[in-house]
């Protein structure tokens, strides 16, 4: 007998985007777009006093407000 389920109901918890769940993905990504703004604009001096690379600060810069590490969204 086929498994009328829906697909849904299926997946596993923390694969269900939840209207709790999309609030929380979209702060996040807002308070991480708000913190590379922050970062860019630091002077050399700065972030050299915070031990960071230039370069560094242009490729984190540079990244979407959703390509964060794993680790930062937990």
């Amino acid at each position: 007998m086929p498994d009328h389920t829906s697909y849904l109901a299926r997946l596993p918890d923390f694969l269900v985007l939840t209207p709790r769940r999309m609030a929380r993905a979209l702060a996040r990504a807002i308070a991480l777009s708000r913190q590379r703004r922050v970062l860019k604009d630091l002077e050399a001096h700065r972030l050299a006093d915070l031990g960071l690379d230039p370069n560094v600060v242009a490729r984190e810069v540079a990244r979407r407000a959703w390509d964060a590490p794993d680790h930062w969204q937990k």
